[in-house]
């Protein structure tokens, strides 16, 4: 069982970190971000079932991350922390099925109970759902495989969603990214950001395309991200392979 921490502010997650027992609690890794691009990394690349997060942070809200989860088709149970007291996010909170809604400053105790029984709950949902799960795909987990991949490399252009994959093979969306990177070794967002990455590079060997228009037709919107990417995975930016590629072929 892991958790994920999201605060803005370091050193309350460094408290968190420090005060709660997180052995007692049966948690295994505690994740954490600072922001809500962050945190949406972990939940895409790691098992998570449990999140503890601010409401408002620097860049956005703990309730819009939430409503993310909930489109994503991630199961976590959520606690909110807030130093507002307002009416609206208690009902969106509640709205969007958070678990708990704590004060700052925080009492630890009640804080470490809420996790204890949001823990259990994720424990509870997750027997249920890998039961389902691995009783329907115990014959065909190659066959599973395959179509999610099969999907992917015809569909990587477009904002694909574990619940997506989830609803084309008729099973949970925690048990298909288990069973995807026991068949592949990696994650299914590192699978579609790899194959996005491959096609963008023969885009760019083979076109003289811009590089934002590259970034659209291998599906990123976001022409900042795209590039952002591409250099942390390759190690030069897209103008810089384009060009140390065609120096390779002349």
């Amino acid at each position: 069982m892991n958790i994920l921490l999201v605060d803005d502010d370091e050193n309350v997650i460094q408290l968190l970190k420090e005060k709660l027992d997180w052995e007692m609690l049966g948690i295994g890794e505690v994740f954490s971000a600072t922001d809500i691009h962050r945190a949406k990394e972990i939940l895409q690349n790691e098992s998570v079932q449990v999140m503890v997060c601010d409401i408002e942070l620097s860049r956005g809200k703990g309730l819009d991350l939430l409503d993310w989860i909930k489109r994503e088709g991630f199961d976590v149970q959520t606690i909110f922390l807030t130093f507002y007291e307002q009416c609206e996010y208690a009902q969106r909170a509640i709205a969007l099925k958070s678990r708990n809604y704590f004060m700052k400053p925080l009492d630890y105790d009640k804080l470490e109970a809420g996790i204890s029984e949001a823990v259990q709950a994720a424990a509870e949902r997750e027997g249920a759902g890998e039961e389902y799960a691995e009783s329907a795909a115990a014959e065909k987990p190659h066959a599973v495989v395959a179509i999610i991949q099969d999907y992917l490399d015809a569909n990587y252009q477009s904002d694909v969603s574990r619940s997506d994959l989830a609803e084309l093979v008729y099973l949970n969306p925690d048990y298909i990214s288990r069973l995807f990177k026991k068949g592949t070794g990696i994650s299914i967002s590192s699978y579609l950001l790899n194959k996005r990455l491959d096609q963008a590079k023969g885009l760019l060997e083979s076109t003289d395309l811009p590089v934002n228009a590259i970034s659209h037709r291998v599906g990123y919107e976001n022409y900042s991200y795209f590039c952002r990417m591409f250099k942390e995975n390759t190690g030069c930016t897209p103008n810089e392979y384009r060009k140390g590629h065609r120096k390779e072929t002349e």
